[in-house]
């Protein structure tokens, strides 16, 4: 299987440097974040000022706090802190 896109559930630190790695390696990445500075840091600047201060964000990086827009993604990684796993793939799985 030949992967194009990712997803990314997490927009913390290891979040956002998974979804650079991705960039990185030619996949197309959508990244969920929770917090809405998060979201709004990385459309602006492209940078995760909250998370990953200083560091200059993929323009294959695209980011949004909406689960369902993670759905058509060949590959997700998830990664949001532990104590929220369950719920969080909870939330996704529909």
């Amino acid at each position: 299987m030949e992967f194009h896109t990712a997803g990314v559930i997490g927009g913390g630190a290891w979040g956002t440097a998974l979804a650079q790695s991705a960039a990185a390696a030619g996949l197309a990445v959508v990244l969920q974040a929770r917090e809405p500075e998060v979201i709004e840091s990385i459309r602006a600047r492209r940078m995760n000022d909250a998370f990953l201060p200083g560091v200059e964000l993929d323009s294959a990086i695209n980011v949004t706090s909406d689960l369902a827009d993670l759905a058509d993604c060949d590959l997700i990684l998830a990664v949001p802190p532990a104590q929220h796993m369950r719920a969080t793939l909870q939330a996704f799985a529909p």
